[in-house]
């Protein structure tokens, strides 16, 4: 399975998670913060190519966080042999 998450239209950290949720087809249970994503993301079963566009403008409105969601992307995608991670400015 391929999903990108455009960046382009994110605001907050609320509106990123949401996205990532939806797209991803978490459960409700998802807690909306780095470490439920990085557990959603290592939990992942089947393959997946999760593609990040216009991650500038993240990091443009988001600042450290979107650091920090990059980190945790890199390294679920280390971590689970079902995760390829791309990150695209």
């Amino acid at each position: 399975m391929q999903i990108t998450i455009d960046c382009k239209e994110i605001h907050e950290k609320a509106q990123l998670h949401a996205l990532i949720a939806g797209k991803l087809h978490f459960p409700d249970w998802y807690g909306g913060n780095l470490d439920a994503l990085f557990d959603a993301l290592t939990d992942i079963c089947e393959p997946l190519e999760l593609t990040v566009t216009s991650f500038s403008d993240l990091t443009e409105r988001l600042g450290s966080y979107a650091d920090a969601f990059r980190r945790v992307l890199l390294r679920a995608g280390q971590e689970s042999s079902n995760l390829t991670v791309a990150i695209h400015q």
